[in-house]
Parts: C-alpha cells; sequence; structure tokens
C-alpha cells in the first residue's frame, strides 16, 4: 500500500510542478488563506470509506511555492478496497494547465488509452464531471497500472472543461482533485471502480467545505 501511496505522490510532485513559479504573495492574501483552510478541512470520512492524512514532501512540494496540497488515503473498511485522495489549490492558470496527462508520463508512467469523461453522481444537477484516465509503468516482471479519476472546481462543483483557462477565467484560485488507485488491468469498467464510489460518498460534504457552506 505504501507503494502506491508513493507512486501517486510522485504524479502530484509532477502534477504541480508548473506551479512552482508562482509564489503566495502573486496571490490576494484573503483568497489564498480562504482557500487554504478549506482543503485543510478534506473530509476524513465518507460513507463506508475511513482516511487518514499522508504527509505531502514538503522538499519536493515547497509550500510556499506550490500553495497547498493535502493527500489522503481512504479504505473501505467493507470491501477492503483504497484509494488516495489528492486535493490542491493554487493560482488559476497553474493549476488549471497541468494534469494527470502531463505529469504521469513524465515521471515513467505513460498514457494507456483515452480519457473517459465520467460523474460519480449522474443523478445530480448538474452532476459533477471528471476525466478518467489510465496510466502504465512498463517493468519486466509486470507492469504497473494506475487510474486516476480527476477534476477541476472553483468552489462550485467539478467540471471537466475542454478550455479550462477560460472557464476559470474569473476565478483567482481554483482546486483540483486526483483519485488515484492501482488496478489490475487500463480495462476495468469505470461504472463499478471503487475511486468512483469514493468521490459519490465524498463529494457532499467536501462540495460544501471548498463552496464556504
Amino acid at each position: 500500500m505504501l507503494r502506491i501511496a508513493a507512486i501517486a505522490l510522485l504524479g502530484l510532485s509532477g502534477g504541480l510542478h508548473g506551479i512552482y513559479t508562482h509564489r503566495w504573495d502573486s496571490w490576494a492574501e484573503s483568497v489564498a488563506g480562504t482557500a487554504v483552510d478549506r482543503i485543510e478541512r478534506v473530509p476524513l470520512r465518507a460513507g463506508a470509506w475511513e482516511g487518514e492524512r499522508i504527509e505531502v514532501d514538503t522538499l519536493t512540494l515547497p509550500e510556499e511555492m506550490v500553495g497547498r496540497a493535502v493527500s489522503v488515503r481512504f479504505v473501505n473498511r467493507i470491501t477492503g478496497s483504497t484509494a488516495t485522495v489528492f486535493l490542491s489549490c493554487g493560482p488559476t492558470d497553474s493549476i488549471a494547465a497541468h494534469t494527470p496527462r502531463v505529469c504521469y508520463p513524465v515521471n515513467g508512467y505513460p498514457c494507456s488509452g483515452t480519457d473517459l469523461r465520467a460523474s460519480p453522481a449522474p443523478a445530480e444537477d448538474p452532476a459533477p464531471e471528471f476525466w478518467v484516465s489510465n496510466f502504465t509503468k512498463p517493468d519486466a516482471l509486470a507492469p504497473i497500472h494506475l487510474r486516476v479519476i480527476w477534476a477541476w472546481s472553483d468552489g462550485r462543483g467539478w467540471q471537466v472543461p475542454g478550455n479550462p483557462l477560460r472557464t476559470f477565467r474569473r476565478s483567482p484560485v481554483i482546486y483540483k482533485c486526483y483519485v488515484v488507485r492501482q488496478v489490475i488491468s487500463p480495462d476495468e469498467p469505470v461504472e463499478n471502480d471503487p475511486g468512483m464510489q469514493l468521490l459519490a460518498a465524498l463529494l457532499p460534504e467536501l462540495d460544501g467545505v471548498l463552496s464556504g457552506r
């Protein structure tokens, strides 16, 4: 399990690399402080899922440069399924520009297949939307497959717009969420994916925290 967390954290460090040129003092102090406070209150319980915070390596992700990122490893106490949630906030231009398809290949995990657009709560109006991306690291013994479910939010729901910079241009800060887990095969169906099930349970409370409700 530690191996999975380390793999996913590597991806997170790559994903936030583009924020290194933006420091906190480039944001409005009140906006930055509010965003940080909100992601620090990421829920640790969601239905049958129980989470534990994982330390983010500040040598890799210096907080004064990247804003703030938190990570939580969740375990479903009924099924035993695990998934790691990474939640970050930062200046819109940086957070919107860097996606898993940028950072994971750089860290040795080429994309495998095309992204799928899916919703963990399709009955909601509007329904939250996430990309589902798969990455495979070649290995002499057995390849390692990772599935990343991800999206952006300005505190008013989760979206995967074709042009996030345009969509969020009026937002000085946005949030990005990754749900990462190791899969046996990239062909595993999305509909029954434990990561999607985790999001369905987590989002109602998480959205309340990020929106300030």
